[in-house]
């Protein structure tokens, strides 16, 4: 009865030491998935392109495991790591995209705890700048019913398409494009000021102006200068 008992105590002892020697390896708690999103630039103009990016951490690596995103946003369209953003009908401000990562057995993921995560990020749409523009004329100084050509020398900030066109205080200005021609006939002595307009196609618009002296004609003959010419041409 004493070797029982002592084989008893000893297999008792043994038991739970076997137990723990074949216990499963790598039984750590899996750390829940995360996401970080951010967008290619800060700040754009309506049409510049925008593309949002998302990297998650985390992810289980199993076999037959499943990875999903999703996107919202005003004019987001995305269904993995990258989304992308159709900022041509958007108007100046901000704007936040929203990613969302799943993970799991295809057709279940994010059904269970830690399989899912969120991240946002912000952008700007900035409104479109003006366009500038300076308006010279060569020469500044004409006689009556001589002409002036007119220069304008205009840019937009982002590139946008310009047209042009052209007024004037007297006389007549023609031209569409960076030049124009101003013909002083008809236009009194003194100065004519002219306007150089320029309007991209978003509809700002922005002028300058010039100015052109047309000079007095000369003063008629008086009548003894007349009088003594048509005696020297009887002669």
């Amino acid at each position: 009865r004493q070797m029982n008992a002592r084989t008893l105590k000893s297999a008792s002892l043994i038991l739970p030491l076997t137990c723990l020697a074949f216990l499963p390896m790598g039984c750590k708690k899996v750390p829940p998935v995360k996401l970080a999103c951010n967008a290619s630039a800060p700040s754009i103009y309506p049409g510049d392109p925008e593309t949002i990016t998302a990297t998650p951490t985390d992810v289980a690596t199993k076999k037959k495991w499943d990875v999903v995103y999703t996107w919202s946003g005003t004019g987001v369209t995305g269904n993995n790591e990258t989304a992308s953003v159709a900022t041509a009908s958007l108007d100046p401000g901000n704007y936040t995209v929203k990613g969302n990562i799943k993970e799991g057995k295809k057709g279940k993921e994010g059904l269970k705890p830690n399989q899912a995560a969120d991240c946002s990020t912000d952008f700007t749409v900035k409104p479109f700048e003006p366009p500038t523009i300076s308006c010279s004329a060569s020469p500044t100084t004409v006689r009556p019913g001589d002409s002036a050509t007119v220069t304008a020398t205009a840019s937009s900030p982002q590139n946008r398409p310009l047209t042009y066109s052209y007024s004037a205080s007297a006389g007549a200005v023609n031209g569409s494009g960076t030049s124009a021609t101003l013909a002083t006939t008809g236009a009194p002595a003194g100065s004519v000021t002219v306007t150089c307009n320029v309007q991209d196609d978003k509809g700002h618009t922005a002028s300058a102006t010039t100015s052109v002296e047309v000079q007095a004609p000369p003063p008629p003959p008086r009548s003894e200068e007349r009088r003594v010419g048509k005696e020297c041409r009887s002669r």
